[in-house]
């Protein structure tokens, strides 16, 4: 008589690979199963081929199949730092195949995948168990190669094996186990035919996820890339929504995926936030595969949505059994599901056994990705169960629940329900009373349960709805603050548009006094330099030229002009058609500046001439004009007389006034001569000096 399917599970914590991996193994045997498969999952920080050493020391020459892990799955729940065995025994047959990916992990799983199918010989497949690498986004094509070789609709079933809990912000490193050899950053791939036409598989899968935005589109992305969403930059995206940098909420933010429908479901599957590059202003989403174009809801956990979500995968798996009783559990939940879970992280496994019973045997990981196939039916959005063809994903943030179950036996009352329950009944009573007794007890607590669920479920979807409502008011803020911002961006352009037409003392004044919310600037009075320059011949020049050619030659003069008085500390007070006058605090740079426009003036070999006149002393810097129109001008005999020097000046010089030689003349020794001249206004002839515009050059 053929031997019914068994599994039995062994789980230890001791700090030591080696001791760890023998007590597990031979917890695993305490009920004297003789297993022909040994599944192992151990915490990557110990040393995997002392593990396996030590699982060996125990069961000889059984075949190990498994991989390391992020958090380990028992009967007794939980666990970190641990390993964890299953044995599988009875009537079925399977093979495996591990390799390290080097340089091409698609190369690798095809290799694995061959290998297997040629040892299957031809025999039905009913199973394939796949443990993988999934660093550097490799697990997607691993499982699309090893579906190429074994068929699209076969069973894949298992995950991405765990990270170090110190590196939790990568994927690896990771090892895998099979045909007696341990690797790091690989494939390793099981295939199994179940020769009981009594056993049944089946798979769930699902994720409990909420969305908490209305739906959006990735406008632009390379693969699994994203850089835009609806528009926006995807890092101020996340950052409008956490109100923080995202560098500050670090691998939390893996709790905020984005949700994406699965094409020819009605389902969504998580698409991970994992690789920032903010310097390329892109974040890469787990698992990989392309993004551009994909309709997305942001989304985030809740515990109690977790624990219903895990929940709700039982039953389907259970619903999918039938009669059957089930025999196993293995289990593949994510490591974020477990990092946010916190200390409610024993409640995916509690729930199953609720479901199936304390009895059935357990084991699992938790991991980097998860491998599991998606029904094409389900009775909820974010579940599906194997009852119908498969098509297995590899997916993030999701539970993933396989099931064996047998027909031959009939399923047998819950130890946690029935213990306690029937021990109270009198042994006078009739199973059927007793039978009675436990209906009731088992309406009381669901009663129970149920009115604890409603509870936790409104709370929940107030919170929820306030989550809502404040992203509402976000995108009312942050729409204001795009009126705002572009209300600014006008305001910005419209002053440096009159910055160019205003001097620059005059708008530093402005500046200040807007500060100090005042309307006017003072009137005052100032001891200055005054520069004035005029382009001999011009006049005439522009009465016989088109406009547009009188402003370019002028601006040819103009331009270098304005450069050169504002890089010797000087200012532009205003442009009298084709004359210029600047002042300066100090005489000797405005002679600076005068004797850079000269030689800049010999350097453009323009056709016009300049005349500059150059005068010191004090004026008086006063508003004139209407509340409609005003201008801060400069007013003085001082300022006069600069410009009755330009007037006498010829063409290509300079003339300077004997005060501004004498003030100079020590700093900036210049050639030139002395003379007098007469100018309107003043009686007696002033003695101005001609500078020779190449002795200071």
């Amino acid at each position: 008589m053929a031997k019914a399917f068994q599994a039995s599970v062994g789980t230890s914590r001791l700090s030591d690979s080696g001791a760890a991996g023998e007590e597990a193994a031979r917890a695993a045997t305490r009920h004297g199963d003789e297993g022909r498969l040994a599944l192992v999952f151990a915490a990557s920080s110990f040393d995997q081929d002392k593990v396996l050493e030590g699982v060996r020391a125990v069961l000889g020459a059984t075949p190990l199949f498994g991989s390391s892990s992020f958090g380990e799955i028992g009967l007794a729940g939980y666990g970190t730092e641990s390993v964890v065995v299953m044995l599988w025994s009875g009537e079925f047959r399977f093979v495996t195949a591990v390799e390290e990916y080097a340089s091409s992990p698609r190369r690798a799983a095809f290799r694995v995948a061959n290998a297997c199918m040629r040892q299957l010989e031809g025999r039905r497949l009913d199973l394939a168990m796949l443990f993988c690498s999934t660093d550097e986004g490799h697990g997607t094509e691993v499982l699309e190669t090893v579906k190429d070789v074994l068929g699209e609709t076969a069973l894949v079933f298992g995950g991405g094996s765990g990270i170090r809990t110190e590196r939790e912000g990568t994927f690896g490193p990771s090892f895998q186990y099979a045909s007696g050899r341990v690797i790091q950053g690989g494939a390793a791939l099981a295939l199994f035919t179940f020769d009981s036409p009594t056993l049944r598989v089946a798979s769930a899968v699902s994720h409990g996820l909420q969305p908490i935005s209305t739906p959006m589109v990735v406008t632009r992305a390379k693969d699994h890339w994203v850089y835009e969403v609806n528009g926006e930059n995807v890092f101020s995206f996340y950052e409008k929504y956490l109100g923080r940098p995202i560098e500050e909420v670090g691998v939390l933010l893996r709790t905020y995926p984005f949700l994406v429908k699965v094409p020819g479901h009605d389902w969504t599957l998580p698409r991970v936030p994992v690789y920032l590059e903010r310097n390329q202003g892109r974040i890469g989403f787990f698992p990989t595969g392309s993004m551009e174009g994909q309709t997305v809801s942001l989304a985030h956990f809740s515990r109690n949505e977790i624990v219903r979500a895990c929940r709700e995968s039982a039953y389907n798996a259970k619903m999918a059994l039938e009669e059957c009783r089930p025999r196993m559990m293995l289990v593949v939940s994510c490591g974020a599901r477990q990092m946010f879970l916190g200390s409610r992280v024993r409640e995916e496994a509690e729930t199953l056994f609720d479901v199936f019973g304390p009895e059935v045997p357990l084991a699992g990981m938790y991991s980097a990705a998860e491998i599991a196939p998606l029904g094409r039916s389900g009775p909820l959005p974010d579940s599906g169960t194997a009852g119908a063809a498969a098509c297995s994903h590899l997916v993030g943030e999701t539970f993933c629940l396989l099931v064996i179950g047998d027909s031959t036996t009939p399923a047998r009352l819950s130890r946690s329900v029935s213990s306690g329950t029937l021990a109270a009944a009198r042994p006078a009573e009739s199973l059927q009373e007793a039978n009675q007794a436990l209906e009731e007890e088992n309406r009381r607590m669901l009663q129970q349960i149920k009115e604890s669920e409603e509870l936790l479920d409104l709370r929940e979807q107030v919170l929820m709805k306030v989550n809502k409502e404040n992203i509402e008011v976000t995108n009312e803020l942050r729409a204001a603050n795009l009126r705002l911002s572009e209300m600014n961006q006008r305001d910005l352009r419209l002053q440096r548009i009159i910055r160019q037409y205003t001097p620059r003392t005059t708008w530093n004044k402005a500046g200040k006094l807007a500060v100090e919310e005042k309307l006017e600037i003072p009137d005052e009075s100032a001891d200055l330099t005054y520069l004035f320059l005029d382009v001999k011949g011009f006049t005439s020049f522009s009465e016989t030229h088109s406009p547009e050619e009188v402003i370019r030659s002028l601006n040819v003069i103009l331009e270098p002009v304005t450069d050169i008085i504002y890089e010797n500390a000087g200012d532009v007070n205003k442009f009298i058609g084709d004359a210029v006058f600047a002042t300066f605090y100090l005489p000797e740079d405005a002679v600076r500046a005068a004797l850079g426009v000269c030689k800049k003036m010999r350097e453009l070999r323009t056709e016009f001439q300049v005349r500059i006149g150059v005068h010191a002393g004090r004026a008086v810097l006063g508003n004139v004009g209407s509340d409609l129109r005003r201008d801060n001008t400069l007013i003085g005999d001082a300022v006069n007389l600069a410009q009755r020097l330009e007037a006498n000046c010829a063409p290509g010089g300079i003339t300077v006034s004997r005060h501004v030689y004498e003030a100079i003349r020590s700093s900036l020794p210049l050639k030139g001569a002395f003379r007098e001249i007469q100018v309107k206004g003043k009686a007696i002839p002033v003695e101005v000096f001609d500078v020779d515009t190449d002795s200071a050059a």
